[in-house]
């Protein structure tokens, strides 16, 4: 069984320009997940490198660098309480890597690179979803791996709010345009409930609930840009499960989403003068 080993700059240097030879990076975590289950998935990783090598290199030079793959793969260390692994295979040389840094699959069928891992580097995905409703709310913190309720200081049901209505707009006869005020007045509530949160938590929201209830929260909002999307539908009664089941295809492009957060913050920055421009700016800036 391969001894765990961590890269060094100087012995990734020694595995230049060895063709053909593949890189397969991939989460690995014994302890939380079946070993059959990572077996499973090893498999199409391997069954993925061999495609790539075929189609670059003849079969009498893909298949001794197979081979090899399938060897280290067998061999893995299961006892470690690592999070990812870097294999890598060439016509000489064969090497496992452990890592404790989470990453998403990669496969290159070139020398192997740090940047190699930097690249695989799982992105940390941290954001906020606000569950709204005409008479209730729930506000998550998100992560890669869960949704956990937040717990604010702000009355979560509009019961709260039908008692402290202006007794002219009691006195509407329209009872849809007294629904109107009173939703409004909820959101209004709820948008400053938000805000609180963002103090703790500046991050970026997702906003779900029915067309008309989000339509009216649109109108009301102080916090506009935080708010990357606006995802219809009735989902209070959602469990986190499912609610992280409707965010998936939302959280796909988070290079995109957290981009536009950085660049939020950086014109909020530059409102308030403070951004500091060149090289001296910045060192002028520094604290004492």
């Amino acid at each position: 069984m391969p001894t765990e080993t961590y890269i060094e700059e100087n012995s990734i240097t020694g595995l230049r320009n060895l063709l053909p030879s593949v890189s397969i990076i991939e989460p690995f975590q014994p302890m939380m997940s079946s070993k059959s289950d990572i077996e499973c998935r090893l498999k199409l990783a391997i069954e993925k490198a061999e495609k790539k090598l075929m189609a670059k290199y003849p079969m009498e030079k893909t298949l001794p660098v197979i081979i090899k793959l399938h060897n280290l793969v067998h061999n893995l260390n299961y006892n470690t309480h690592k999070k990812s692994i870097a294999i890598f295979a060439s016509p000489v040389i064969e090497k496992t890597y452990y890592f404790d840094i989470s990453v998403e699959e990669r496969i290159v069928t070139d020398e192997f690179k740090i940047r190699d891992i930097i690249c695989s580097k799982k992105q940390n995905t941290e954001y906020l979803v606000f569950l709204l409703s005409a008479e209730c709310s729930k506000m998550y913190l998100g992560n890669n791996e869960k949704l956990t309720l937040i717990k604010s200081n702000v009355p979560e049901n509009i019961a709260a709010y039908k008692n402290d209505i202006p007794e002219r707009v009691s006195n509407f006869s329209d009872p849809d345009k007294r629904k109107e005020i009173l939703l409004d007045k909820f959101l209004h509530h709820m948008d400053e409930g938000l805000s609180l949160v963002l103090k703790a938590y500046n991050l970026p929201v997702f906003v779900m609930g029915a067309e008309k209830v989000l339509g009216h929260f649109k109108k009301i909002t102080h916090n506009a840009d935080m708010l990357v999307e606006f995802i219809h539908g009735s989902y209070t009664d959602a469990s986190e499960a499912q609610t992280q089941e409707i965010l998936k295809p939302y959280l796909q492009d988070w290079k995109n989403i957290k981009q536009q957060n950085i660049l939020l913050e950086l014109a909020k920055a530059t409102d308030y003068e403070k951004v500091a421009y060149g090289m001296e700016e910045v060192l002028e800036s520094r604290p004492a």
